[in-house]
């Protein structure tokens, strides 16, 4: 699949709050730049309530992929901010009421490089993939999962709240920063937070369905290297999907030869009779061995002891004859003149 993975997470309070200066045409905009939204109007844009999204022509009703419907979201927002308005914060001074600035929602969009369509079978694992991934990153403070039709490029919108207190500790960056000691170490540790929450999208989900882990602008890449390293994100996922069939056709493999308790038992007792018939031939085969190797030594013993009793012989042999040859010489009489 040629594109490169998009995951953006952010914060959301009661109150709207300064997202940054806007650029306008003679440069940078000033204090008064464009806002945050609060969570309310995220969800609005959310569940496509009415007059809230400006930027869809023709809004369309968003499917409930996981958790509370769409339709429902409002009314579990009422509740939100009934939960934020009970909670208490610790200060130095004591406990006092939690600000309304306090980001209690966490909002998930992930967004896929073409439109959204059923008949697509790498939109639908892709689709599949997020959710999954979302629910095993945010367990029980994962709210709802919806999905938008109705723009360019197919997208998932994920809600996660902590049950109206503060949402940064589910927030890889700011987790990150709150580690770090330091305006500047913050910042450092916030970037370092969100690169790792990429990294684990990449892993989970880009990965898998060929998907580059960075834009080429981003990348600083030429078109060509970008374009390469995405064959290459193609091919390693056309590799790990064969991996997960052989996987599977193993497992099925499995299942039919044990499909039944009783042939599981079966294929257990005749793998414990060839054990034990293998080990019986072990044994045998060391015995033999060692009995090879004691008639070898025996044999090697005998040996040696006939060599022993030959070379005395010899020997005797030698010294005899050599006392006999001596002997005839000391017996034969000198000639005189």
């Amino acid at each position: 699949m040629a594109g490169f993975q998009f995951l953006r997470v952010e914060t959301f309070a009661q109150v709207r709050g300064q997202l940054g200066p806007t650029r306008a045409a003679g440069g940078r905009g000033g204090k008064g730049g464009q806002q945050k939204l609060t969570a309310r109007q995220a969800i609005e844009e959310a569940t496509r309530a009415e007059n809230c999204t400006p930027h869809v022509p023709s809004p369309i009703k968003p499917n409930t992929l996981f958790g509370i419907e769409s339709s429902e979201l409002l009314a579990w927002c009422d509740s939100l901010y009934e939960q934020a308005a009970a909670q208490k914060v610790e200060t130095k001074t004591g406990f006092k009421k939690q600000r309304t600035d306090t980001p209690i929602l966490l909002g998930a969009v992930a967004s896929f490089p073409s439109a959204a369509d059923e008949n697509n079978v790498e939109y639908t694992n892709w689709r599949s993939l997020t959710v999954k991934f979302l629910k095993e990153k945010y367990g029980d403070n994962l709210i709802s999962v919806v999905e938008h039709t109705d723009e360019t490029f197919g997208h998932i919108h994920g809600l996660i709240s902590n049950a109206g207190k503060s949402v940064k500790m589910l927030h890889d960056g700011h987790l990150a920063a709150m580690e770090a000691s330091g305006r500047e170490a913050q910042g450092t540790a916030y970037k370092r937070g969100c690169a790792a929450l990429q990294d684990q999208f990449y892993e989970a989900v880009g990965l898998p369905c060929g998907l580059a882990r960075t834009g080429p602008r981003q990348a600083r890449k030429t078109r060509s290297e970008w374009l390469a390293d995405q064959r290459a994100s193609e091919h390693l996922a056309s590799e790990k999907k064969r991996i997960e069939a052989l996987k599977a056709e193993a497992v099925e493999q499995l299942k039919a030869a044990t499909s039944t308790r009783a042939d599981a038992k079966k294929v257990h007792a005749a793998t414990l009779e060839k054990h034990a018939e293998i080990t019986r031939r072990m044994a045998a085969l060391s015995a033999t061995e060692k009995e090879a190797v004691a008639a070898k030594e025996k044999q090697l013993a005998e040996h040696q002891q006939k060599k022993k009793v030959e070379d005395a012989a010899a020997a005797a042999q030698r010294v005899s004859a050599l006392l006999m040859k001596q002997g005839v010489k000391s017996s034969t009489p000198k000639k005189t003149r």
